[in-house]
This record gives C-alpha cells, structure tokens and sequence, in this order.
C-alpha cells in the first residue's frame, strides 16, 4: 500500500529563515546604529577622547555595542520561533580533543581558500581589500584578545549560531540547519579573508551540537580554537617585527632580521610547524570520522529538493546576504577615500 503524500506549507516554512536573516540585519544596524551615535556625542562633547581614541577604546565600544545592543535586539526578533533542540548528550575530552584537531586542518583548507579568493578579488576587480589581522596585533594585547575572542566572542556566537538558529531551523532537516547556519556564521564575519574558514568552523561546531546538545562544549571548542589561532600569535608576533619581515624586499632583509632574533623567529617557526603537523593529523581525522556522520529525523523535514529555495530565497536572507557581500566592498571604498 503506498504511503500517503506529505503536504508540506513552504510559505511557512520560509517564515523563521527569514526572520532569523532579519533578525541578522537588526543586530548589525542596532550595533552601527549605536557606534554612531557615540562617535556624534563624542565629537559634541568629548572631541579632544575622540581624536586620541586608543584601540583598547574602540574594541570596548564596539564589543558593547554589539552584545549589549546588537545582541539583545537580535534575541528579541526570533525569540518567539519554534523550536526543537537536539538531545543532550555527554562529550568526552577525546571528543573535543578530536574535533579541536579537525578544526585546525579545516581552518588550513578555509585560510587558503580565503587568501586565494582575497587576492583573486584584488587582482580581478583592483579594490584594495585591505587584512586587518596585522594590524589587530599590532594594537591589541593578549588579554584583550584573551578576553574578546576566546571567552566573549565564543560566547555570544556559539548562542547565536547553535543555541538559536539551529534550534529554530532544527525541525526543517538537520542537516540543512546544519549548512544553513554555518553559511550566516561565514556571513556574519563580512570578510573575504575570514569567510571560507569561519564555514568550515560552523559546520564542525554545528555538528558537535547537534549530537550533543550542549552549547558548553561548543564553547570550550571554540575558544581553544581561537586561543591558538588568535591569542598565541599576538604574544609570538609581538617578540618580533613581523610586519617588516613580510614587507621585506630581498632574502638578505628576511635573513637580517631573523638573525637579529633568533629566539622570537625560531618560536613563530615551532608554531608554524605545531600548527601544520596538528593540521595533518585533523585531516586524517576529518576523513576518517566522515563516513561515520549521521543525522537524526525530525518533525518537519523538508523535501530535498526545496530545501535550498524554503532555506534562502527568502526576503530576509537575501537582505542580509547582500548586506554582508557589499559591506566588505564599501569599507574598502571608504579607506581609501
């Protein structure tokens, strides 16, 4: 006897995708929004703070702005969706031992990706990108960086990105709440460089909570994360000039300058190596725990075939997609105003 056909209501279904991408475009002009207003008050009241801003200021004004604005108004917007978390379950240290070292081999694959399609962006349409990682470590201090991304940061965008998308998108598939939610995690940075790496991130870190539930171990995974790949390198750049070591013209300046220092070179090259060996063991691990994915059902899954149009043809993804895509461009146009 066949079984009975499924009637699915995809106007529905498209409502907490879009509100979710709204949500998205709210957290961004709330926190801008606010940036602003501050900047205008300063230049008002305080143009003499404003002029001699340090670094350490501005990353205070726009961590605030962010979750103590941005964050609240985004909640406020798709609080109300409903909702179908996965089961908790228990995560080993191995578990995230694991996934820490498959991170590491996707956030390779990510870097290359990004820095491929960085220059090719340059090259092709002769915008001046500009990578604001050297100058992050050249202003920012280690506890700042510990602070910001490795205990708040992780925070607020495991919350944001597991807690909240994937519970309210859940029910529609797991496996394209899964895409779904990493892609506005690499949208969320609005930077080509970061883009293809914070994708692969989400999906690992979507994975883990999906299969267990707990927005702790995601937490714990993504500040180990970005304690080696943020943190470490501010303290080791900072033994050494590495901006001139890159803008060096000839093998003789390179060869000059690490002879100058030794210890602070050879420190980077022992972490460049760590980071490269520990890369190669998560991509051996990558392929052999693949074949072992599996995704639970759930209540309202989509045909597979309409699960990209439900998911991202839809008013408030696109919005926020396109704001993401222009906002790298239009920062770029503007320094070099």
């Amino acid at each position: 006897m066949d079984s009975p056909e499924i009637s699915f209501d995809f106007k529905s279904a498209k409502k907490p995708f879009s509100r979710i991408g709204i949500a998205l475009v709210l957290f961004f002009a709330a926190t801008f929004t606010a940036q602003e207003i501050i900047v205008l008050a300063a230049n008002a009241l305080l143009p003499e703070w404003l002029s001699g801003i340090t670094y350490t200021e501005v990353l205070i004004i726009s961590q605030v702005t962010m979750y103590l604005i941005g964050l609240p108004i985004f909640y406020l917007a798709v609080r109300r969706l409903d909702k179908e978390p996965p089961a908790k379950m228990h995560c080993s240290a191995k578990t995230v031992g694991t996934a820490f070292l498959i991170a590491m081999a996707l956030t390779y694959i990510g870097q290359i990706i990004g820095e491929f399609v960085f220059s090719l962006l340059y090259d092709t349409l002769d915008i001046a990108f500009t990578s604001d990682t050297f100058e992050i470590i050249n202003n920012i201090t280690w506890y700042e960086a510990l602070i910001s991304t490795v205990i708040i940061g992780p925070l607020v965008e495991e919350f944001m990105f597991r807690k909240v998308i994937i519970d309210r998108t859940r029910m529609y598939g797991e496996k394209l709440s899964l895409i779904f939610s990493a892609l506005m995690f690499a949208f969320f940075h609005m930077s080509v460089e970061q883009f293809f790496y914070a994708f692969f991130a989400g999906l690992l870190l979507g994975y883990l909570y999906l299969r267990r539930g707990k927005l702790l171990y995601c937490w714990i995974l993504h500040a180990l994360f970005n304690f080696f790949g943020a943190v470490l390198p501010i303290i080791l750049y900072n033994f050494v000039d590495m901006e001139a070591f890159l803008s060096a013209a000839t093998a003789e300046e390179m060869y000059k300058l690490i002879n100058d220092d030794i210890l602070g070179y050879g420190l980077i090259s022992l972490f460049s190596l760590a980071t490269m060996a520990m890369s190669v063991i998560g991509f051996y691990l990558l392929l052999k725990k693949y074949k072992s994915r599996r995704f639970e059902e759930v209540s309202l899954k989509l045909p597979k075939d309409s699960e990209a149009t439900v998911a991202f043809t839809n008013v408030g993804v696109i919005l926020f997609v396109l704001f993401a895509i222009a906002y790298p461009f239009i920062t770029s146009f503007i320094k070099q105003l």
